[in-house]
């Protein structure tokens, strides 16, 4: 199921534990590859990738936890992220020159490639609601990171296994990274089950993968974790991800009429609302103006789960909860 030659597999039990593996595989696949120096993370801003000391580290987002646990793993790095609605550098798409990529570029070559481990990032973004990139950027950064000699780490983890209508979004990106990280979806949370996969290159060094957790690779997990997919194959829910978040973006659109709602977007059954104080300037609401808490609290009085996810609402209901209904 795995894209390209991606295929040696660690598991463990969280996405924050994938995260966790994917850091160390790229440390060691440096250390036992004669370039021990190497131990910076770029990662973006907004980003989040979970609550280990590694995964902490690199999270882009001001999360209460980040703070109370500084100083954290050395060697994190940020860059602002593609967020074409608001963007950090005040462009246009496709205008831009995708300054967005070309960031990257500029952020290895002042950290110096020769300490630069990995680039990380999800191929939809959360932080912001439901984030596609521009088509081009992730065959840029690809680029860049082959030109330095970096890996390009992929976090899957809310993504993976038919989130977007694609078994990963890494099939929709067009891009093959050295390392995936998947959680979540692999047993749609029936048991803890997660997982970091690499390509061969990265453990051809390696004499054996230092690191372990105590749950890794259970046998209960994984028994659910392929009955799990094997459901999801038999009932087809990849291709109805993609059939009805299709159905469900088309709706949301008919909401950029309103006047808080600034975007509707969304890949697969993972859409959102990005909500704005003013149209014109697209300017976000003050955290104790912001209409979502409240609209969260209200569509939950209705019997419907959403969330707030930064300035939007996201949404990100079951494919098999839609299955024959129009």
């Amino acid at each position: 199921m795995l894209p390209g030659d991606v295929g040696q597999v660690f598991f463990a039990s969280s996405g924050s534990e994938a995260v966790e593996s994917a850091l160390k595989l790229a440390r060691q696949y440096y250390h036992f590859k004669g370039e021990p120096r190497r131990f910076k993370f770029i990662a973006r801003r907004g980003a989040y990738h979970g609550q280990t000391m590694g995964a902490l580290s690199i999270l882009g987002s001001a999360h209460p936890m980040r703070p109370v646990m500084e100083p954290g793993v050395p060697g994190a790095v940020f860059v602002d992220p593609p967020y074409c609605y608001r963007c950090p550098w005040n462009q246009s798409y496709p205008g831009c020159d995708l300054l967005c990529a070309e960031t990257v570029k500029t952020v290895i070559e002042f950290e110096m490639p020769d300490l630069v481990a990995g680039v990380i990032g999800e191929p939809i973004m959360q932080g912001y609601g439901a984030l596609s990139f521009p088509k081009e950027y992730w065959a840029r950064v690809r680029e860049i990171c082959d030109q330095h000699g970096v890996l390009l780490i992929v976090d899957e983890v809310i993504t993976g296994f038919g989130r977007t209508g694609s078994w990963f979004a890494t099939e929709e990106i067009g891009v093959l990274p050295d390392i995936i990280t998947m959680a979540k979806g692999i047993t749609s949370g029936y048991m803890p089950l997660s997982a970091a996969a690499c390509r061969p290159k990265v453990t051809e060094c390696m004499p054996m993968f230092l690191h372990l957790h105590t749950w890794g690779s259970h046998p209960v997990a994984c028994a659910a974790g392929l009955k799990n997919l094997e459901i999801i194959k038999r009932e087809g829910l990849v291709a109805r991800s993609r059939e009805m978040g299709a159905y469900l973006l088309a709706g949301l659109k008919e909401l950029e009429r309103h006047p808080v709602v600034g975007e509707a977007r969304g890949t697969g059954l993972w859409c959102a609302l990005d909500l704005t104080a003013d149209k014109a300037s697209r300017a976000m609401f003050a955290t104790e103006d912001s209409p979502a808490p409240a609209l969260v609290r209200r569509a939950r009085d209705k019997g419907l789960i959403i969330k707030f996810m930064g300035p939007a609402l996201e949404f990100a209901p079951a494919a098999d909860h839609l299955h024959g209904r129009g």
